[in-house]
């Protein structure tokens, strides 16, 4: 059992492999997604003349949009995986859900893990409201934001923290330039 605090969820939230935190890590950093969750429901499907059962590793929604995640080490996809996730993904349209395989080469694939779990990381600290206020303004005075410009790279710097739940919580109005968050 693998588990992780959630800042968008306030929550703790369980994990059955290392792969789920990651995504679960991506989720919960993704200014887009509103909500996500863990294990949700117990999908009931019929396929091949039975009625099949399936719990989903993730739901998440962004906007209004809605998605159930599987997530799977590639060396564990066998032809039942891609047969289920083909039904479901037909199935689940039906009713204005989505679902979607998501393996380690999808989550590994490119900067987000690790850019999420910096975002992540910085989102945790505390911030202070007068550094909030001030972060927002600079924010608000710029065209375009970089966050070296708050000082990502520094520990305990109360702009980098106040940017970093905002991102998180999708409420920071303004662009900023995220490209290369790692330290």
């Amino acid at each position: 059992m693998y588990k992780f605090w959630s800042i968008k969820l306030n929550r703790i939230v369980q994990c059955e492999s290392l792969l789920e935190v990651e995504v679960g890590q991506l989720l919960d950093a993704s200014p887009g997604v509103t909500y996500f969750g863990e294990q949700p429901v117990v999908i009931h499907y019929f396929e091949y003349g039975r009625w099949q059962r399936h719990i989903p590793d993730f739901c998440m929604q962004i906007q209004r949009s809605r998605e159930f995640i599987e997530v799977k080490y590639t060396h564990t996809v066998d032809q039942e995986t891609e047969r289920r996730t083909n039904t479901l993904t037909h199935q689940l349209a039906r009713h204005g859900w989505g679902y979607r395989l998501l393996t380690e080469s999808e989550v590994h694939r490119g900067p987000w893990l690790s850019n999420a779990q910096v975002l992540l990381r910085r989102g945790r600290e505390a911030a202070n409201t007068l550094w909030s206020l001030h972060a927002y303004e600079q924010v608000r005075q710029r065209c375009r934001n970089f966050l070296g410009d708050f000082g990502w790279t520094k520990t305990e710097i109360q702009d980098a923290v106040w940017i970093a739940n905002e991102l998180i919580r999708g409420t920071l109005l303004g662009p900023v330039n995220t490209n290369g968050l790692s330290e």
